[in-house]
């Protein structure tokens, strides 16, 4: 496992900690982070991409990801973790 999917799965399961057992987030790399069959909401998204950040900041690695997942809102139907982890790993 990549340090980017470790990232993401930490920040998976911090956001579970916060969630109702039936609103849990998969961490499966086809969930969809934006589009119809999200089950994010603004809150557990916005908490998911700060998680992340936060963790690629402690490893010395800066990035506005809320910024771009923003940009991804408009141009993408569909836009899932595979998609992320692909994106960070362009941007470092």
């Amino acid at each position: 496992m990549t340090e980017i999917k470790k990232i993401i799965k930490f920040a998976i399961e911090e956001i579970n900690k916060q969630l109702p057992k039936k609103k849990n987030i998969s961490s499966e790399e086809d969930f969809e982070i934006l589009g119809s069959k999200s089950n994010f909401d603004s809150m557990a998204l916005i908490n998911f991409i700060l998680i992340v950040e936060e963790k690629l900041k402690s490893k010395k690695k800066n990035l506005n990801l809320l910024n771009y997942l923003m940009e991804q809102m408009n141009s993408s139907k569909s836009y899932k973790i595979s998609n992320f982890i692909k994106d960070i790993e362009k941007k470092l």
